[in-house]
Parts: structure tokens; sequence; C-alpha cells
């Protein structure tokens, strides 16, 4: 096998280490976020809040998987294991094309906001109808560090609210804890500020399925570089 080839067998092996790494970066940080809004998607099981972080579990998993496959055909030098790879990869490549196309579809500009806007308004509401939804609005609140829709009196003024009590994560204290007005910490309201976490959100998931795209894609030529020099050395009768 020529210097070229070597460089690249090594190239290859060192890409999908660190792909390998990779996958299983994102796939940790999918499960932390899917446990971070599990209250939120317990009380509002009709919403897909999870979808995205779903997709993010499972590519972060295939990932690691087709790396690990990558890393033992570039060190053996096998051409079945490499051709292999390159299409699992080329696979996860398209796939991902298209939840990214379904995605844009379905989560798009206004129509998210007033997905959004909608599932927070019913959230707080609802928060003294049942525990569930006392969870999924402190969850929320604690993380978003808002209060209410718009602001607190969406508590206060709730006709359900019997003793005027607003929810402990208003104010950043211990659950359980009565919280008062001139305890509150968060006066901001939920309705942008949960949008705004939301962008930011999705424009870093847009950015790292980019880079991920372009790391796979160049997996994807090296691994037919590397097969197309293997296969060239073993028609002319050298050991690989």
């Amino acid at each position: 096998m020529s210097c070229a080839s070597g460089c690249i067998k090594y190239l290859l092996f060192i890409f999908n280490f660190l792909f390998a790494l990779g996958g299983l970066a994102i796939l940790i940080c999918g499960i932390l976020l899917q446990i971070a809004i599990s209250d939120v998607k317990t009380a509002t099981p009709e919403i897909p809040t999870s979808m995205p972080i779903t997709v993010l579990i499972i590519v972060g998993a295939v990932i690691f998987i087709i790396a690990f496959f990558g890393c033992c055909g570039a060190i053996r030098e096998s051409h079945c294991m490499i051709i292999t790879f390159a299409v699992l990869l080329l696979t996860l490549l398209v796939i991902q094309v298209a939840v990214a196309a379904y995605a844009f579809v379905q989560f798009k500009g206004d129509d998210s906001k007033g997905k959004i806007e909608d599932l927070i308004h019913d959230m707080v509401n609802k928060y003294f109808d049942d525990k569930k939804y006392q969870d999924a609005v402190n969850a929320m609140q604690t993380f978003a560090q808002c209060c209410g829709y718009n602001s607190y009196r969406d508590y206060t003024n709730n006709d359900k609210n019997i003793n005027g009590s607003i929810p402990y994560s208003c104010c950043d204290i211990n659950e359980g804890k009565t919280c008062s007005v001139d305890q509150i910490k968060f006066h901001d309201g939920c309705r942008d500020k949960v949008y705004t976490l939301y962008k930011k959100f999705s424009n870093g998931l847009a950015g790292l399925a980019i880079g991920i795209a372009v790391v796979e894609l160049i997996g994807i030529i090296f691994s037919f570089c590397l097969a197309n020099s293997i296969r060239n050395v073993q028609r002319r009768g050298y050991k690989v």
C-alpha cells in the first residue's frame, strides 16, 4: 500500500475515533435534555416537545455505532467493511437531510412561535388544575428564568387561585415554600423567554447538523478513496 493510502487509512481511523466521541457526546446531551423536559412532556403529551431531542438521541447512537464500525474497517484494511461503512454513512446523511427538511416544514417561523405560545398559555392557565401542570410549569420557569405567560399576574388573577399563591419557581426558592409578590425574582413572562431559548436551541441544532453533515461527507470521501486503494492493491496481487 502506498504512503498516500497509508495516510488515508490512519486519517480515516482518527476521523472515526473523533466521530465516535462526537456521537457519544450528542447521545449524552440528548438524554440530559430528555430528562430536563420530562415534566413538560408528561403534562402535554399531545405536543411533540421531545421529537427533536429523540432524533438527537437516535442520531448520536447511530453515529457512535457506525463510527466504531469504520474504525474496525480502517484498522483491518477490509474493503468490504469500509464500503459498508461508507454506504451506512451516506444513508445516515440522506436520512438527516430528510429529517431536517421535515423539521423545517413542521416548526418554521411563525408556526412554531404560535405553537409554543399556545402551549405555555395552556400550561399556565391549568397550573391550579393538576400537579402535573404545576411540575411542568415550575420546571419551565426554573429553566427559562421566567414567571407566568406575561407576568406573575397570570397566577394572582386566576379564578382557581383561591389564596393568591404564586409558583415557587417565580421566586427561585425550594419547592414547598411560600412565594410572595415581593419575593419574585423572575419578572419576565415565559412567552418571549421560552421562544428565545427555543430559537437559540434550534439554531444551535441546525449548526450542529450542518457540521455533522460536513464531517460525514469527508468520511465518505476518505472511505471510498481507501477502499479503492485496497482494491487496487488486491488486484495487483500484493498483500495488503
